[in-house]
This record gives structure tokens, sequence and C-alpha cells, in this order.
């Protein structure tokens, strides 16, 4: 295992990611505080890449292509230019197919009204 961990994210307009770049952000969102602890707990470094500045993916978190390959943040996961995904994602059963998944942290119920 590598002892700088590489995670993606992109910064989703009002969202937690954009807090990784600011030392002392006071909200920082779910995702930002599960990693932080985590990676805090088990003495791990870690760099923030943002895919849109790095790699020029913008807001594509991952399709199945016609040749098998994968686009946008899984794609770059399988190419090896990240280490994880920083962000909550829609789990399927042809993206667990593609990457592995950790245990869900949180599980969005919908309703209408």
């Amino acid at each position: 295992m590598t002892d700088n961990i590489r995670i993606g994210v992109m910064p989703l307009e009002k969202d937690a990611q954009t807090c990784f770049e600011l030392p002392n952000c006071k909200h920082p969102g779910a995702e930002v505080e599960i990693l932080k602890m985590a990676y805090r707990l088990i003495g791990v470094n870690y760099t923030i890449i943002d895919v849109w500045k790095e790699f020029g993916e913008v807001y594509d978190f991952g399709a199945k292509q016609a040749d098998g390959s994968w686009s946008g943040m899984i794609g770059l996961l399988q190419k090896g230019k990240l280490d994880m995904i920083g962000l909550s994602m829609r789990m399927s059963s042809e993206r667990e197919e593609a990457v592995l998944f950790s245990y869900p942290t949180r599980v969005f119920e919908v309703s209408f009204i």
C-alpha cells in the first residue's frame, strides 16, 4: 500500500469537497469528516486531487463504455491515476463489477409527496 493515498474529488457547487482545499473549513460535510478521521486513525497521508483541474474530468462519476472501459472518476481509478474516489456515489451492480466500494456510510431514501 502506498504511504500517500490519492483521493479524487470534483468541486461540485455548494458541496463539501472544496473544504479539502481550506485548512480550517468549519462545515466540511460527511465525506470529508469520514476520510479525515479514517486516515488520522490509521496514520496514512493523503493528497486531494481535483479531477477537473488535473485531468479535465467534468461531472462524470463514471459510465461503462462500448469497449468495456470506464469514463470519469471510475476510469481514472481503473487507470491507476487515483487510489480512491472521495465522493458519495450511487452504487450499481455494473459499477460494483468495475471497482470496490466501501461499506455504505449513509443511505438516501427518496419519497415523493
